[in-house]
């Protein structure tokens, strides 16, 4: 009776044991494609966001009348140049989930701000001017002063 009872307990502890292992084999796989859908899905968002970044860069209509005003400065056509780039960031602004605002500035201080412009007041505009001149063209991000989700481009 002695000899089954140690074999029972045996039995009893190497299933237990085996289950453990198990358990922990499944967890971990379930841990692994979860967290690889996840960084999928954030590395697809981030494709997103540089796509969204780029076409704002490059829209020809934006780019054009910011030429046009930076050409002719203190013209009597610079309000038709800031309303044909307003009219080109509308959709970039108002139509995605990503974009709080745009706000682009000028040597002169002036701006143009599609948007709530509440939000350019978290980032400082001094340090932004400086690594934007120092990129030359190439695309920047920078976070926000405070800690917070806000990102600028």
């Amino acid at each position: 009776m002695s000899i089954s009872m140690i074999f029972n307990y045996l039995f009893f502890f190497f299933n237990i044991w085996f289950l453990a292992r198990q358990y922990e084999k499944d967890l971990y796989q379930t841990n692994a494609r979860n967290l690889n859908h996840v960084s999928s899905v954030i590395a697809g968002e981030l494709r997103s966001i540089e796509d969204i970044s780029s076409r704002v860069a490059t829209d020809a209509d934006i780019q054009e009348n910011l030429y046009y005003l930076n050409k002719h400065s203190e013209s009597s056509r610079d309000a038709l140049y800031k309303r044909n780039i307003y009219q080109a960031l509308y959709p970039y602004t108002f139509k995605n989930d990503y974009i709080k605002s745009i706000n682009i500035f000028f040597t002169d201080k002036d701006n143009i701000c599609m948007g709530n412009s509440i939000y350019i007041e978290k980032f400082d505009l001094s340090k932004l001017k400086e690594k934007s001149c120092d990129s030359n063209g190439n695309t920047i991000w920078e976070s926000a002063d405070a800690a917070g989700i806000d990102t600028v481009c």
